[in-house]
């Protein structure tokens, strides 16, 4: 996993979670290499009872170190943890889908795809898959495009720097504002009035 987990995390758009798949083999050999030690600690070696300790000192100092070295990256991310499930009900994600459980189809929110699979049981085109296809220099048409979006947009639910919006969604370029979700960043066709 190593090798894929490298070119994962090299190519545009990788980040260090490309590791996680070589990390998780990783902290089971760990684990497994610990737990081999363990046994073999408790193993008699001779009539000399220090050994035993020593090889179990240097299990336990091994796991520990292990356990700090993996746990120091993710400390800053998890002290806020707390208020972080606070605010899960107010998150963009649960917002949009709010919204589009109460609106189905009406507005295409590119970098959650996931809002609509959820709410209407259709799943529709990732902005950042979209560019990895253009990188990987197999683009889509702007034809399947149209065929993998919802039927009755009224608006997209973008940055105005998105990828999906600059190169296929074009005509959406009037921002407008959408009452239940006024913080976002909503675009429609110029002929559509703002909803």
């Amino acid at each position: 996993m190593i090798p894929t987990s490298l070119l994962g995390r090299v190519k545009v758009g990788g980040d260090v979670n490309a590791f996680s798949f070589s990390l998780y083999f990783l902290l089971i050999t760990t684990f497994l290499i610990c737990r081999t030690l363990t046994e073999i600690s408790s193993l008699p070696i001779s009539n000399n009872p220090p050994k035993r300790i020593k090889v179990r000192e240097l299990v336990a100092c091994t796991l520990l170190f292990l356990l700090l070295v993996t746990s120091i990256p993710n400390f800053n991310s998890s002290r806020n943890l707390f208020q972080q499930v606070l605010g899960l009900a107010n998150n963009r994600k649960q917002l949009e889908f709010e919204y589009l459980d109460r609106h189905p189809s009406t507005i295409y929110f590119p970098w959650n795809p996931l809002a609509e699979l959820i709410s209407d049981g259709k799943l529709y085109h990732f902005s950042y898959g979209l560019y990895d296809r253009e990188l990987a220099g197999f683009p889509i048409s702007q034809k399947h495009f149209e065929s993998y979006i919802p039927k009755n947009l009224k608006g997209v639910g973008v940055s105005s720097e998105d990828y999906t919006k600059q190169n296929y969604l074009k005509e959406y370029s009037k921002q407008i504002t959408v009452p239940e979700i006024e913080d976002f960043l909503i675009f429609s066709k110029e002929s559509t009035g703002s909803k």
